[in-house]
């Protein structure tokens, strides 16, 4: 019974946050919030060398570059709503974002190499949605050097992330 009892809280627990992320940022929307625009990613030029690094990984990328001045810009300001623009081949993808506290006064960062206590990394992190689809679900956490998300909707799941290997401040 306990196999089947955890993977259905983790279940019921994506299925109430699939409907209540967009609801609030509806909520937020007919209340008058206003979504700063951020611009963190261009589109870069996919080279057959850059293409190399990560064609094993997935079937098809953008190739984004990461601007990392921004970035810094973003994590040191208080704002809590924002409006993301991710450049893609197939035209802008833009996402209605809430900032979200997913760490504590106490955590505690111990690096796995030599158990030493770190302080743990400056980053922001935003919930939302795909602007107009209120199935989607969007998590984004923006640190100094790297963007990392996931965006579900419709046309599947997508990952925002550096690769491996990768110049510095390109992403997928």
């Amino acid at each position: 019974m306990r196999s089947l009892f955890i993977p259905l809280i983790g279940f019921t627990t994506t299925l109430i946050a699939q409907r209540a992320i967009p609801e609030r940022i509806a909520a937020l929307h007919a209340g008058g919030a206003s979504f700063a625009p951020v611009q963190l990613f261009s589109l870069a030029s996919d080279t057959s060398g850059i293409s190399a690094l990560w064609r094993d990984a997935c079937r098809t990328a953008d190739v984004l570059r990461y601007d990392e001045v921004a970035a810094r810009a973003l994590i040191g300001s208080p704002t809590a709503h924002l409006r993301l623009d991710i450049p893609t081949s197939g035209g802008t993808m833009r996402l209605d974002l809430e900032r979200a506290e997913v760490t504590t006064a106490d955590l505690i960062v111990r690096r796995a190499s030599d158990g030493l206590v770190v302080a743990p990394p400056m980053a922001a992190h935003y919930r939302g949605m795909v602007q107009g689809d209120p199935a989607s679900l969007v998590a984004i956490s923006v640190f100094e050097h790297e963007v990392m998300g996931l965006i579900t909707d419709a046309d599947g799941q997508r990952v925002i992330g550096r690769f491996e290997r990768a110049p510095q401040g390109l992403h997928l």
